[in-house]
């Protein structure tokens, strides 16, 4: 089934289609379903701002039988076990009753990560924040890295989607020794949190730009005026730069027919 998968984004990708538009609504789905049980009990709303290929890929799951949308304008869908199953790569063993489990990653305080798993579903989730340096037979190892979680959430992955799926999928003895949360170590919870919380660090607004003075009085003027009116961003007493607030614009304008009613020299 995943091959069907692949070759259909190789398809979507050959038509010139955005391929991380594509795949971001079917990583969110599968990170769903790595809950286990739980997750097929549940509803989930289909985005209104998904695309049209977002769209398609969702008509394609549920025709493989991934997902089910009883009617479409119902505008929701529920994971099917076949999706479970194949995301988690849960088996029974057939010489024993015992289930074997889900968990099969461990994450170290170094940050390297080690995939006890063949499963190319997972390995690729991994993968999408993890730079992977060894791949063997049932086993993979890797690295939680600044750059690779920076890329996971430009695709659109959160910081708490990815500590998510490593505590879902933590392998028993981290369970066993340090619990559900801790099996993830702290720091590298933290970590990844800060990772994402530099993206959050640019605070964007509307401003006005005054430059081209025609005199050192006329730009210290327009400064220190937006001082003292507390709508200054920012000043360059070298370029004869002045940035102040959207607000404050009009201030200024006001500001500067005054001064050129009293004769002054000063014009922005």
């Amino acid at each position: 089934m995943w091959t069907y998968v692949i070759e259909y984004l190789k398809l979507e990708m050959g038509n010139g289609q955005d391929i991380v538009e594509v795949i971001q609504p079917l990583i969110q789905i599968v990170l769903l379903a790595n809950r286990g049980l739980k997750a097929e009990k549940e509803c989930y709303k289909i985005d209104d701002n998904w695309s049209v290929p977002q769209q398609e890929l969702l008509n394609h799951l549920r025709e493989l039988g991934v997902i089910f949308i009883r009617k479409r304008k119902d505008g929701v869908f529920f994971l099917t076990q076949l999706l479970t199953h194949l995301s988690t790569n849960e088996m029974i063993d057939d010489t024993s009753a015992e289930k074997v489990s889900n968990g099969k990653v461990i994450v170290e305080t170094n940050f390297r990560v080690y995939a006890y798993t063949s499963s190319l579903l997972q390995l690729a989730i991994i993968a999408l924040f993890t730079e992977m340096t060894y791949r063997f037979q049932d086993m993979s190892v890797g690295m939680i890295t600044r750059e690779s979680v920076r890329g996971a959430l430009q695709h659109g992955i959160t910081a708490a989607q990815i500590i998510s799926f490593l505590r879902a999928n933590a392998h028993p003895q981290c369970i066993a020794t340090s619990g559900p949360i801790n099996c993830l170590p702290i720091t590298v919870a933290d970590q990844i949190r800060l990772w994402e919380d530099e993206r959050h660090r640019m605070d964007l607004r509307d401003a006005y730009i005054y430059s081209h003075f025609e005199s050192e009085d006329e730009f210290f003027g327009v400064r220190d005026f937006a001082q003292q009116q507390k709508i200054l961003l920012w000043a360059d007493n070298h370029q004869k730069l002045v940035i102040v607030n959207e607000e404050g614009h009009e201030q200024v304008r006001q500001w500067y027919k005054k001064e050129k009613s009293k004769g002054g020299s000063s014009s922005a």
